[in-house]
């Protein structure tokens, strides 16, 4: 009974030390959690206090029979139980947060404890994980609802590349596997990055910022998104409307279809005579020496099958899109693999 007494001084002091290290240098996810953390420990503090009001107004001296009146060992383990669990439940919890990477593991880290068969600790362990998700719930949410990426310790698991800004789509932006907490699955990832990416899209590079603003997910936000089953309902929602905005926007402002249907037809050549006309004029280039040739003479060839084709009656912006060039710098025009035909946008 004394030692588990006693074991209660041990656990306060691990307890107080890591909230004291976590004060000075921690991250978001580390400081929510020891929020939770303290204010067990407040309550902790409470029933000391109150025990030892109890002990100094105990009498000093107790007739036969009247050891009901003082402060046992007893009943001071009996007082304590409770906070005894408490105790050992976050002592466990900062082991297994001090082994783990932060932002999402953390949070799986204390998930695992919610799903404990004890009530007590699955009670407790719920109210611990509400706490310290506060952090990860606001930069998910300003993600799908933005699709901005506010991260400055970098805990949460979509992450910034390095030198990619300018690459909105494909390579900005990457998933962190190793950060994504047990209650979100693959499926729910994928759409989460998904609705990110596209919102970043569509505000940065379709100057559609009115729409994520006044009309996107942030307006179908009504829940509380700490509940798995609201934040799914939610990403499934926001991901269609997301996806048709998106696919409105190139489709309309940006006329995706038309430029599909002309990289189809001058790029995979099913337009036979453009195709033709190309060949037969790029042909009579071939025995030229590629230091000879420089890319206003691919051009010029271009223009050419162009003219010589169906071709000249095409969209100027489509023609405009279409390029001749030399695979590489230094290429010599001795082959057809030293040119490209290609379609900037």
């Amino acid at each position: 009974m004394v030692s588990l007494l006693s074991e209660l001084g041990g656990l306060t002091r691990d307890i107080q030390n890591y909230i004291r290290d976590v004060d000075r240098e921690g991250r978001l996810f580390e400081q929510s959690f020891c929020t939770e953390l303290k204010a067990e420990m407040s309550d902790y503090y409470k029933l000391v206090s109150d025990i030892e009001g109890r002990l100094f107004k105990a009498p000093r001296s107790l007739w036969p029979g009247e050891s009901q009146l003082g402060v046992t060992l007893r009943r001071m383990y009996c007082w304590t139980t409770e906070a005894r669990q408490k105790l050992r439940l976050m002592a466990t919890a900062i082991v297994k947060v001090q082994e783990g990477k932060g932002g999402g593991d953390v949070l799986s880290t204390i998930s695992t404890l919610v799903d404990d068969g004890d009530p007590f600790i699955q009670a407790f362990a719920q109210q611990l994980l509400k706490t310290a998700s506060a952090p990860f719930n606001h930069i998910l949410v300003s993600w799908i609802t933005d699709g901005e990426l506010v991260d400055p310790y970098k805990e949460f698991f979509i992450r910034e590349r390095e030198g990619r800004r300018d690459m909105f789509w494909s390579e900005k932006y990457t998933v962190a596997s190793d950060m994504i907490p047990v209650h979100i699955n693959g499926e729910m990832t994928r759409k989460i990055f998904q609705i990110g990416r596209s919102l970043n899209f569509l505000r940065v590079a379709c100057d559609d910022a009115q729409w994520v603003a006044e009309g996107g997910p942030r307006t179908q936000l009504t829940g509380d998104i700490s509940d798995p089953r609201t934040l799914e309902t939610f990403v499934y929602r926001s991901s269609s409307m997301v996806n048709e905005r998106l696919m409105s926007v190139l489709r309309d402002k940006f006329g995706l279809v038309s430029h599909i249907e002309a990289i189809r037809r001058y790029l995979l050549f099913e337009q036979g005579d453009f195709a033709l006309a190309l060949m037969e004029v790029l042909e009579n280039q071939m025995d030229r020496s590629g230091q000879n040739i420089m890319a206003h003479d691919l051009s010029a060839v271009l223009s050419s099958a162009v003219r010589s084709s169906n071709a000249q009656y095409e969209d100027p912006d489509r023609l405009s899109a279409i390029v001749l060039t030399f695979r590489e710098e230094n290429a010599q025009l001795r082959g057809w693999d030293e040119v490209a035909l290609k379609y900037n946008l």
